[in-house]
């Protein structure tokens, strides 16, 4: 008799396909795990004149993508988002800036909350649109919203905390997948590419790849078959295609 490991092994994957479809309109990022801290990232590239390419760990949890925009981050198609813009929540209040304006320092803008939840605490921010390139599937979206740090600005010793404490070393953020409006799945599934908000995490182990879908698998999905599969649902979700399964099953077996 089959493990119930197995069974739910197989189950989670049958509620995977029976959600999504092979798609052209699909994001798909490789998946890496830091032998280090344990933790996934995912590579992105934000910004233009110049791009970044930024490593981002993946906190399913995460309400937002945010980033550090410190002295050396720059970027000519970056605008903050006034607090009187639709898109604040206010949740983080307003914020201002004495500096020169560049991204992470301006005035009357949105301020962002920036969770690291490896460190008990949250830091200010800022809330801005810019360019998100998906280089695996050349999909650019003009006006991302995120949140930005300067994280310059909270390490003040050593043993302070700070947006990227306890991150990988190449991480220069949180990429968020919880279900609020700025999340990535939302805002891709908002753009005119009209993704699907689905998504699913293949987390892999330390020597092999994993992925990230979002609106959809390709044909040679299969090939993936031997990574952990996480199907990312809310309760009534789950339970709609726990049923969607039983009535297959009842289907087949009659």
């Amino acid at each position: 008799m089959a493990s119930f490991s197995t069974l739910f092994s197989t189950l989670i994957l049958t509620i995977a396909l029976l959600s999504f479809s092979c798609s052209s309109q699909q994001f798909f990022s490789p998946v890496e795990k830091d032998p280090i801290t344990n933790l996934f990232s995912t590579l992105l590239w934000v910004g233009t004149e110049p791009t970044h390419e930024f490593n981002f760990v993946i906190d399913i949890g995460g309400p937002i993508l945010w980033y550090d925009c410190n002295k050396a981050y720059n970027s000519s198609t970056y605008n903050p988002i006034s607090c009187e813009s639709k898109h604040c929540t206010n949740d983080a209040g307003c914020t201002s800036c004495n500096g020169p304006f560049k991204p992470g320092c301006s005035n009357n803008t949105c301020g962002a909350n920036i969770i690291n939840p490896l460190v008990d605490a949250i830091f200010s921010g800022d809330t801005g649109s810019d360019a998100l390139f998906i280089p695996k599937s050349k999909i650019k979206v003009s006006d991302f919203i995120s949140g930005c740090t300067d994280s310059n600005a909270f390490a003040d010793s050593a043993d302070s905390d700070f947006p990227l404490k306890n991150l990988p070393k190449t991480s220069k953020g949180i990429l968020g997948l919880a279900r609020t409006p700025l999340s990535l799945p939302k805002q891709l599934s908002l753009a005119p590419q009209k993704i699907l908000n689905k998504f699913v995490l293949c987390l892999p182990s330390s020597n092999k790849l994993g992925g990230l879908f979002i609106g959809g698998v390709p044909s040679n999905f299969a090939k993936f078959n031997s990574l952990l599969f996480l199907l990312l649902l809310t309760p009534l979700a789950l339970l709609q295609y726990l049923l969607k399964v039983m009535l297959l099953m009842n289907t087949l077996l009659m």
